[in-house]
């Protein structure tokens, strides 16, 4: 997940949906998150890659003065 303008947006998918913070007693949960089962390194290389491309990506006016 990331979160990007104000928006949290789940990156293992491409659908749009509204996600939202909720706490559950001293737990921070994001209901409707997408999830996938992990069982070695090559899973977690896989998803973090799926994320990698469906991360926002924009260029800030702090960018632009380099």
């Amino acid at each position: 997940m990331e979160i990007y303008n104000e928006t949290i947006q789940d990156l293992l998918t491409t659908e749009v949906k509204a996600l939202e913070l909720r706490t559950a007693g001293n737990k921070v949960v994001i209901p409707g998150l997408t999830e996938y089962p992990i069982k070695n390194v090559k899973d977690v290389q896989k998803v973090m890659e799926m994320g990698d491309s469906n991360r926002s990506v924009a260029s800030t006016k702090m960018n632009s003065s380099r």
